[in-house]
C-alpha cells in the first residue's frame, strides 16, 4: 500500500482540477503552448501551496521543478526532460512573462491573479495563465486589465 505525502495528494488534486477545467475556447486554448503554460501555472500553484506564495524568482522556480518527481511533472503537463522549454511559448518563440511572488490566498475557481502570460502572442492576442490554472486568450487591453485587477 502506498503512503502519499501531502505534496503528492496536492499534485493529484491539481490533476483532477485540470481534468475538470473543460476544453472550451479558441484553438489557441487547445494549442501546445496553452498546455505548456497550463503546466507552468500548475507547478506555480504547487510551489505556492507549499510555500504560501509563488516562487520569488525564475531561479527558485526552476530549482523547484527539478526537485519534483518526474511522474508528477508529467501528470501536470511539464516534460521532466525539457524543463527549460517549459518557460518558452511555442507560438511566439519567446519566454513567458512569469509574475514571481504572487500570493494564492484569495484564489477560487472563478477568480485568481495572473501568474504568467505570453510576451508577444500571435495576431495581437496572448495566452494568460491564472493562479487557479485557468487560461484565457486576450488582447492587449484585456491583458492590462487582468494584470491590474489582480495587483
Amino acid at each position: 500500500m502506498f503512503h502519499f505525502a501531502i505534496r503528492d495528494r496536492l499534485s493529484l488534486l491539481i490533476v483532477g482540477l485540470l481534468v475538470c477545467a473543460g476544453c472550451g475556447g479558441s484553438d489557441a486554448l487547445k494549442s501546445p503552448t496553452a498546455a505548456r503554460l497550463k503546466g507552468l501555472a500548475t507547478m506555480y500553484l504547487d510551489y505556492a501551496a507549499a510555500k504560501g506564495s509563488g516562487p520569488p524568482s525564475e531561479e527558485e522556480f526552476r530549482k523547484h521543478l527539478r526537485r519534483v518527481e518526474g511522474f508528477v511533472l508529467q501528470m501536470n503537463g511539464v516534460d521532466p526532460k525539457a524543463i527549460d522549454a517549459t518557460f518558452i511559448s511555442e507560438r511566439d518563440k519567446e519566454p513567458f512573462v512569469v509574475l514571481y511572488g504572487v500570493g494564492i490566498g484569495q484564489i477560487s475557481g472563478t477568480s485568481a491573479p495572473v501568474v504568467a502570460y505570453e510576451k508577444t502572442g500571435v495576431s495581437g492576442k496572448r495566452l494568460v495563465a491564472f493562479a487557479n490554472t485557468k487560461l484565457d486568450h486576450v488582447d492587449e487591453a484585456r491583458l492590462h486589465e487582468v494584470i491590474a485587477k489582480k495587483k
